[in-house]
């Protein structure tokens, strides 16, 4: 990761040309890609190396959460102290500052290195393991050269039966990672004053969602979650997390088309002109402005995050805990594939409803964004009903790796 925001410096140094060089294009992309390789393979192992920290199931939770918790840390500050120096045309600095937090981390695992439990396992790697099991089961079987253990087929199916609630992963990410560009293009039409000079970008309000999982994560686990094992005599389980946090992203979209409708109710009535994202613009006058305050959006990039905390979570630390102890950075992996495809998923979305309506337009004022946040919340009503039947079906079927 280190060396990949180095790379990035290097694309970035100011230049007196007026066009990039091939070598300053061919660092940015090595830089780029690097960043995604670096990421793939040290999440899935950071979460299952340092959950294998601990003996209690309950501890493990908290470490899921607060896990989650501390990558919206690191997105907070990227948003306001590195964001604020690249403004500044900095950015190699930004990139800069980027690379050590990177170094700091790896020297934090260096030294982590002296002090944690090895929770490694001896065996095959788990692709092969689930590879030999299915050529066993498809061709050897009848041959009479099957070979594959009892154990080794168990633990196969462990893993089959986590997809089904990754399909609701994929489902739920492709719809929340709207908020990315939709609710920003929503609050770029609205009153964004804070007193009488400063003017907060529309792009700054995500830090409400990553502020809600930051304090959200933390209070889940240290309040909330010994609140309702006193009374329960025992923890919510991580299906339960999962479907309340189905419910908060339901609520975010219901409150997002909400707001819109009274958005664009009151942008009619003023008639007011709004094209592309000019609105924002320091030069504009108020007339341009839909007169509703950009902090009505507040609550939808709260439930939002909230959704993070309890889903997110939930589906982590599902796939830890029903995974084979041999498998479960591989079940980390997939809960992140999920999430990446997801975030494919909602370019199709997309593209699918700009091509058959209006909804979506250059000029939010004369489109109808919340027709498209009903259809969202639709998706989401769909996927919480294919939850309730596939955490049915779970209770059946599925036991926790520590219990069997």
């Amino acid at each position: 990761m280190a060396f990949a925001l180095l790379a990035s410096i290097i694309a970035n140094e100011q230049s007196t040309q007026t066009s990039p060089s091939s070598y300053q294009f061919v660092a940015f992309y090595v830089a780029l890609y690097a960043m995604g390789i670096g990421s793939a393979s040290s999440t899935p192992n950071i979460v299952s190396l340092g959950a294998g920290q601990f003996d209690s199931s309950s501890h493990k939770s908290v470490f899921v959460t607060l896990y989650i918790a501390s990558t919206n840390v690191g997105l907070l500050l990227a948003t306001t102290c590195v964001s604020y120096v690249q403004n500044q045309g900095r950015w190699a600095i930004g990139f800069g500052m980027s690379a050590v937090a990177g170094l700091l981390s790896l020297l934090l695992v260096l030294f982590a290195i002296l002090t944690i439990r090895d929770s490694r396992t001896n065996g095959v790697n788990p692709l092969v393991r689930i590879f030999h099991v299915v050529i066993n089961i498809v061709f050897c079987e009848r041959f009479g050269l099957y070979d594959s253990t009892l154990e080794e087929v168990k633990e196969v199916k462990s893993v089959v039966r986590l997809l089904p609630f990754w399909v609701c992963g994929v489902l739920v990410c492709s719809v929340t990672a709207q908020k990315s560009t939709f609710f920003v293009l929503q609050g770029a039409t609205m009153d964004n004053k804070i007193g009488p000079e400063f003017k907060l970008p529309s792009s700054s309000m995500g830090l409400f969602s990553f502020i809600s999982v930051v304090v959200g994560a933390p209070c889940y686990s240290w309040l909330i979650a010994p609140f309702i094992r006193k009374m329960r005599k025992k923890d919510l389980s991580p299906i339960e997390r999962m479907g309340i946090g189905l419910l908060m992203a339901i609520s975010s979209f219901l409150v997002a088309a909400i707001v819109e409708s009274q958005r664009l109710r009151i942008a009619h009535m003023r008639s007011v002109k709004y094209v592309g994202l000019k609105v924002v613009d320091d030069d504009d006058d108020d007339d341009d402005v839909v007169p509703m305050s950009i902090f009505w959006l507040v609550p939808q990039y709260v439930l939002e995050g909230l959704t993070n905390v309890f889903f997110g979570c939930g589906n982590l630390d599902f796939n830890y805990t029903y995974a084979p102890v041999s498998m479960r950075s591989l079940a980390t992996a997939i809960f992140l594939s999920g999430m990446a495809l997801g975030n494919f998923g909602s370019t199709f979305i997309v593209q699918v409803v700009t091509s058959l309506t209006s909804w979506i337009s250059d000029d939010l004022n004369f489109g109808h964004l919340d027709c498209f946040y009903w259809l969202l919340d639709g998706i989401l009503l769909l996927t919480f009903a294919l939850f309730l039947m596939f955490s049915k079906w779970h209770h059946t079927s599925l036991t926790p790796m520590e219990l069997r």
